[in-house]
């Protein structure tokens, strides 16, 4: 059965999702995920991709906006901005900016830093988890639901990108 984006989102005609942060998810198979991109590029719906730059007006504002919400009562760091912010300032490999990742081992780099832009609908009409996620209401939902399906997947295993 395919679901059509448009029966799902009926009013959010030519919208564009914005990702960043990839490769922040080291439980994501980054081979998998530049396969995704080169099918929904090949169905029309890869609409580009740009860097968030350290002196863009775009980035001061969101580092504000991180250290407005990291500084309010009870709210820990994200680690996915922290890692997001560390690429955008230069940072690579090993690095904490965060008191909340010691002891791990990260892997920031600049592709941490690019926002790549899609047609949504394409993604949708693409995205195996649409289906689990329309009967969804709050961010932890959408979380279960997306973890229970992954859950009843046979995932292919991890291969490392063949960069030379």
């Amino acid at each position: 059965m395919t679901l059509v984006a448009g029966e799902l989102l009926p009013d959010v005609s030519n919208k564009i999702l914005a990702c960043i942060g990839l490769g922040v998810e080291g439980d994501v198979s980054h081979e998998s995920v530049f396969e995704n991109i080169a099918a929904i590029t090949a169905a029309g719906g890869f609409l580009g991709a740009c860097d968030l730059t350290a002196k863009s007006k775009a980035y001061q504002l969101y580092e504000a906006a991180l250290a407005f919400a990291h500084n309010q009562p009870g709210q820990q760091p994200s680690v996915i901005n922290a890692s997001i912010m560390s690429s955008v300032r230069g940072h690579f490999g090993d690095h904490h900016a965060t008191e909340r990742t010691k002891g791990s081992k990260l892997w920031i780099s600049p592709l941490m830093s690019l926002y790549w832009f899609f047609d949504l609908h394409t993604v949708a009409d693409q995205n195996l988890f649409t289906e689990s996620l329309k009967d969804t209401v709050t961010d932890k939902d959408a979380a279960a639901a997306i973890y229970d399906f992954r859950d009843s997947l046979r995932l292919r295993p991890a291969k490392p990108i063949p960069l030379p």
